[in-house]
């Protein structure tokens, strides 16, 4: 994530913005061109509740990244000009109901005879009436960071049910394998002591792919919040001269209070991340190499919350 605002006024954001989607493994590695693509990085497939492929055909969740672009520049509110860039390729009609494109703008205007600003998502009209071009650009800005923030959420909570789902799942295949390796039956025994064998040789394989996705995933928001603290120790104040003038509307005060909120929510964000990756480094791991029969400590199953933004 960049925020640019030059002196003669002119502002700029790139987002990169992590999503699931599902299904989609196709889209991206059927195509020879990916290397090439420029609105797109592809993070990696994460199998986070198993390490086995799924047996059914619904595909496996992926995480990647997408872009949004937003250019405002003008010198007063009679000449100035905005673009939009918002990277779409994999919203598709089975991953989001709340489609972004042309055509449902333009339906929308159809129908409803309102003509919804695209480049606030939506979220208000567009309209002749002048605008300052640095207010416009706090509005977009605001509406596209909270939809960031929405996503980041979504992941989270995502990654927080997934870990829980495999490590229930591991209890649970390990306590089974314990039983066998206890039995009198030697044929049983040794299965069972060849079963745990693999499960924890399996766990850490998990440990070390969900550890390193922790990490990716804590400095890409990490790098938001130092763009956040940028813009509000240095850039803020090109627009708080301009909030001053008594002809602009306290719209651009309400989108700066939207900005900052953003900010301390991926904040916290970041720390139950953070959070996550230490437990399952240092307590789990522990765990599993120095106790002959590991169950879970409570501190160890601690990202068991529910609401990311606790």
């Amino acid at each position: 994530m960049a925020i640019d605002i030059p002196h003669r006024g002119e502002g700029h954001v790139r987002t990169l913005i992590l999503w699931v989607a599902r299904g989609m493994e196709d889209a991206i590695f059927g195509s020879q061109n990916l290397q090439s693509w420029r609105l797109l990085y592809q993070v990696g497939i994460i199998y986070m509740q198993t390490l086995f492929e799924k047996s059914d055909n619904s595909g496996n969740d992926i995480i990647y990244q997408a872009k949004v672009s937003c250019l405002v520049s003008g010198w007063d509110r009679y000449s100035w000009v905005a673009y939009m860039f918002v990277d779409l390729y994999f919203e598709e009609s089975h991953v989001d109901e709340d489609l972004e494109s042309i055509a449902y703008y333009e339906q929308h205007l159809s129908d409803h005879e309102v003509r919804l600003d695209p480049f606030t998502a939506g979220e208000t009209t567009s309209h002749a009436a002048l605008r300052e071009p640095r207010e416009y650009f706090l509005q977009v800005l605001a509406v596209r960071l909270s939809r960031t923030k929405n996503e980041w959420e979504h992941l989270v909570l995502y990654i927080e049910e997934a870990i829980c789902t495999y490590m229930t799942n591991y209890w649970s295949r390990l306590a089974q394998a314990e039983s066998s390796s206890s039995s009198e039956n030697p044929g049983s025994s040794a299965k069972g002591n060849s079963t745990r064998t693999a499960l924890r040789l399996e766990f850490h394989e998990w440990m070390k792919m969900a550890t390193a996705l922790l990490g990716e995933l804590i400095n890409t928001i990490q790098e938001y919040a130092r763009e956040l603290d940028l813009f509000f120790s240095k850039g803020v104040y090109y627009f708080r001269g301009f909030t001053h003038s008594t002809n602009v509307s306290g719209r651009a005060i309400v989108s700066l209070a939207t900005i900052d909120r953003v900010r301390d929510e991926l904040g916290r964000l970041s720390i139950k991340l953070q959070n996550f990756k230490d437990n399952l480094a240092k307590d789990i791991a522990r765990e599993v190499t120095t106790s002959p029969h590991p169950q879970p400590s409570p501190e160890g199953m601690a990202y068991k919350t529910r609401s990311p933004s606790a």
